[in-house]
């Protein structure tokens, strides 16, 4: 029986996540949905597609048995394939390499287009190469379908890069937007910030920068009031008034335009106030005498402005005014101290005059002159309280000293001369030696204060400063001996004797 022959009709295919052609805004929500499947079945058709290939090219073949004459025949009867039925190797790794890359173009579009409807707000302004991305899309699919992989990766390649440069566009222009509203907010210019924040919207309308600038718009009329109001407050030098101001604004808006230069401006007019109402002080101060109170004010204007002239000044003035009047003073305390010689007080007074000035000669050479009488006046005092000391070579010699430079001192009080004197007399005294006679039995060891042991003897002389000595006898069986003598001119003999035996 004849076959019927029926006309061949063409069919445009659609893409293979369509189920047709028209549905474009259907398949761009399902494929937003469903991203990871898609991208994951292009992967595993991709595997497949590589595996049945590999499998059909390595595809074992059973051993064939030598065929007997009579199947030769009927081999030789047979017609051999044509070379149109098996393409070559070449050219068939060829069209694979193709079709593995028009999936991959394929899966750059799909991600391309997801990128896109994900940061902007596609049917506002990209409907156009959104529609146009996708036909190109369609175009690709109807060549794959065919298995013209060439022609199906140079569209898929084509409709990807339409929507890069879409992005790249949506990205420019929201880059545009953004920068206009900026620019307007630091103006100040409410209707041009909320016209070009309209038009960021409009491309983006969830971007985080977009809803900052619409948080800042928001308080723009309150910080346009509040930075007028701080400008008149600095034109009056109400200077607190117009940094309260600012921290408002910094609260409210902390990016706005020129607020650290304002905050700077009224923070320096502020201290600028401050300084001229301490010169001001400073100065009326001084006209009255108020040294203490000229000096501090002038301190606080130098401890923020070290070289301010005014300030400097002013504190010269005080030097000459209030400092020389002080030293006077002080110098004036010293020298009547110095007469009736109380010595600390002298002191104290020239210590006053170097915390002014430390590097007055008056003070330093005057406060050393004070001391060196308070020295010599303790080392009389002392030998004078204690001459039997004098008998230690020692002692003496720094009581000599002491005397030598007493000749030199420019204050002496009728009590401090008087006490010099005596002390020289002491001095006149212990300085001539006296012959003192030991008298002991031959059997103790003897040994003198500052003089060291004599060993045993029966008698003998020594010739000792006068002045007090420790005598010490020494012996076996016998408790030791210490007698306390005083050296003076004409003295009886020392006895040295073993009176108390140990038991």
């Amino acid at each position: 029986m004849q076959e019927i022959q029926r006309p061949i009709k063409s069919v445009r295919p659609a893409l293979s996540h369509l189920k047709e052609v028209d549905a474009r805004q259907g398949w761009q929500d399902w494929l937003a949905a469903n991203k990871p499947a898609v991208i994951a079945s292009v992967c595993i058709f991709s595997l497949l597609a590589v595996a049945s290939l590999l499998a059909s090219r390595y595809q074992f073949t059973p051993p064939v048995q030598a065929p007997n004459s009579q199947q030769t025949r009927n081999i030789s009867t047979a017609s051999d394939p044509t070379p149109a039925d098996s393409p070559a190797p070449f050219a068939q790794l060829t069209i694979e390499q193709a079709q593995q890359a028009a999936r991959d173009e394929l899966g750059r579009f799909v991600e391309q287009q997801l990128q896109l409807e994900q940061q902007f707000n596609v049917g506002e302004w990209a409907t156009e190469a959104m529609g146009g991305a996708t036909d190109t899309a369609l175009l690709g699919d109807e060549y794959f379908q065919t298995q013209d992989y060439f022609n199906a990766l140079a569209n898929y390649q084509r409709a990807a890069d339409q929507i890069e440069q879409t992005i790249l566009l949506g990205q420019a222009r929201l880059t545009k937007a953004i920068a206009a509203t900026s620019s307007a907010i630091d103006n100040l210019d409410l209707d041009q910030a909320t016209s070009a924040l309209a038009e960021a919207r409009k491309i983006a309308p969830t971007e985080a920068r977009v809803e900052a600038l619409q948080e800042r718009i928001k308080v723009l009329p309150e910080i346009t009031v509040l930075l007028r109001q701080g400008l008149n407050f600095g034109l009056r030098e109400q200077y607190d008034e117009a940094l309260l101001n600012y921290k408002k604004i910094a609260d409210l808006d902390p990016l706005t335009a020129s607020l650290e230069e304002r905050v700077a401006a009224a923070t320096a007019g502020k201290q600028a106030q401050q300084i001229r109402a301490w010169l001001s002080e400073g100065f009326s101060a001084l006209n009255t005498a108020d040294f203490a109170n000229a000096r501090a004010a002038f301190n606080k204007v130098k401890a923020i402005v070290p070289d301010n002239s005014a300030a400097l000044g002013g504190l010269e003035q005080v030097a000459q005014l209030y400092d020389v009047a002080l030293i006077g003073r002080a110098e004036a305390d010293a020298l009547k101290a110095m007469t009736e010689g109380t010595w600390d007080k002298a002191v104290d007074a020239y210590q006053r005059i170097l915390d002014l000035d430390p590097n007055l000669s008056i003070g330093r050479s005057g406060i050393t002159n004070a001391q060196e009488h308070k020295r010599i006046n303790a080392l009389i005092n002392a030998v004078l309280a204690q001459p039997q000391r004098l008998s230690d070579p020692r002692l003496f010699n720094d009581a000599e000293r002491a005397l030598v430079s007493a000749q030199s001192l420019t204050s002496k009080p009728t009590a401090f001369g008087d006490a010099i004197d005596r002390a020289e007399e002491l001095l006149e005294q212990y300085r001539t030696p006296v012959a003192v006679s030991l008298i002991s039995d031959n059997t103790i060891e003897v040994n003198v204060s500052n003089v060291g042991n004599l060993g045993r003897f029966n008698q003998r002389t020594l010739t000792l400063r006068p002045g007090r000595y420790t005598v010490r006898g020494s012996k076996i069986g016998c408790t030791d001996i210490y007698t306390s003598i005083t050296v003076l001119p004409g003295m009886k003999p020392i006895e040295i004797f073993c009176t108390e035996p140990l038991r």
